[in-house]
This record gives structure tokens, sequence and C-alpha cells, in this order.
């Protein structure tokens, strides 16, 4: 089992994606407010994750990424599906023992030398983590964020503006130090797939408002975007239709680098 699936073994209790990054490029983590008598019934269904690692050794060569459907009952049980992985998928896995306290914490079977922190927001459709393996030779560090899918989509839940941030890092086994870095947008996009994003911040110089075209969100909440060749993405929505996940890959030779980013919806 590699990796990441230790980390989705009890802690992926939902859909996701994940993103290593290292080399001390630090990720703030936000902190979710609990509702008050949470239930694990609130956890009940589809959700999608979105995992961030940092091994403590520093190396930019453990630098990966994975995406992963998880469904999971309200009794704690679940099964767990790899997407797409930087690392050869593994088949399906079952998982038991998840739990939820009235707080909002969640908490799975103990492992060795390993702590986790978790929690489930207001809405009880988006979770944050942060997982920690300090078993010697194997040190690392993985902040998670988990939103729960929604029974249908359309395109009209894509309308709207959304801001996002965005963290880049080379890929696994790629060690280019510029691929590290982070972006802020405001992205404007209307139900026909059409928008324009403008940059508010990043670690390279603003270009200016792009505009796109060809954005689209399946029934389940998958979303599809036009993409050069050597490119590949995974985003999907959230139950509450105001939070989005993406993993970015570019693959061509020479430009192997990775974008973990997750959109927030403007209120109204």
């Amino acid at each position: 089992m590699n990796d990441l699936k230790r980390i989705g073994g009890w802690s992926a209790i939902l859909f996701g994606i994940a993103v290593v990054v290292a080399f001390g490029l630090e990720i703030p983590t936000f902190v979710a407010m609990p509702a008050d008598a949470m239930q694990i019934e609130n956890s009940a269904g589809r959700l999608a994750v979105v995992d961030g690692m940092a091994p403590a050794q520093r190396t930019m060569l453990a630098l990966g990424f994975g995406f992963e459907t998880i469904t999971i009952q309200n009794d704690g049980s679940g099964e767990a599906t790899c997407v797409s992985s930087s690392d050869p998928c593994d088949p399906p896995e079952l998982f038991s023992g998840i739990s939820i306290s009235s707080d909002g914490f969640i908490s799975g079977p103990p492992e060795s030398n390993v702590a986790s922190d978790m929690v489930m927001g207001a809405g009880k459709d988006i979770i944050i983590s942060l997982y920690r393996d300090n078993n010697l030779g194997n040190e690392f560090q993985a902040f998670g964020a988990w939103v729960k899918k929604a029974a249908s989509y359309s395109m009209a839940d894509l309308a709207g503006t959304w801001y996002s941030m965005k963290i880049n890092t080379p890929q696994k086994g790629f060690s280019n130090p510029d691929y590290f870095g982070f972006d802020f947008d405001t992205m404007t996009l209307q139900s026909d797939g059409t928008g324009t994003i403008t940059c508010i911040a990043s670690s390279d110089p603003c270009n200016p408002p792009e505009a796109f075209s060809g954005v689209s969100i399946s029934a389940d909440g998958i979303i599809t975007a036009p993409l050069n060749p050597d490119e590949a993405h995974d985003m999907v929505m959230g139950e509450n239709k105001d939070i989005m996940v993406r993993i970015f890959r570019d693959n061509s030779v020479g430009n192997e680098e990775q974008a973990f980013t997750i959109f927030v919806k403007k209120a109204d």
C-alpha cells in the first residue's frame, strides 16, 4: 500500500485529490468551525479530499499526488478507490472504525508512530486534516481538505465568482525549484462554461485577466476543462456547491509540475 493510500486508509472517507509539498514550502491551513452536536451520519455518503504531503526529510523527490473516491457509511465503515495517483493505484480498499465527536473531531483506528488531527466544518460538507507519519525513514506530513458529493449537479452550479488558492510544486521524481510557488485568483464563471480569471497575488508577476471557455460539470460533480495533450487534472465540486478542489499536472518533458487548488464561491 503506497503512502497516499496509507493516508487514505482510515482518513480517506471521501473522494479526493492529494498533493505532496516539500522542501520547506509552507501551506497555511485554515480552521473549520464545527457545527453543534455533529453525528457520524453527517459523514455518510461520498465526498472528496485534497491532501498535501510535506516529507520531513525536505526532499523534493518525494513529491506526489493522489485522487480518490471514498464511500463511507454512518457506522464508520467504507471503501476507498484510487482514481489517479503519482504512484500506481492500489485496488479498492475497505476500512472501518471512523468516528466523529459532538465537536466535529474525526478519529480512526490508531497507527504506530502516526498522529492525525481532523475536523468537520459547520456546513458538514468539508473536512480538514493534518496527518503525520513519524516512523523512522518514512517521516512525512500531509494536509487534507475533503469535500462531500451532492446528489446531482448542473451547469448552473458553476455560475458565480470564485476565489482560488493554488500551491505549485514539481512532480514526484523531479526537483526544479522554479516550480514551487503560489497563486491567488478571482474567477468569474458563467453557466455556459465561459469566464475570466484574474490574478490577485502570485509568486510570479501577475498576468492580465484571461478569458476561457469549455468548462463543464457532470451530474456527479466532476469538472472538466480544455487541456493540452500532456496535461491532466482532477476536479470536483462539493455538496453545497460553494467549494471545488483540483489537482493539475503538466506532464510535458522538461516541465513536470503540478498544482493543488481550492476554490471557494463568493457570497451573493
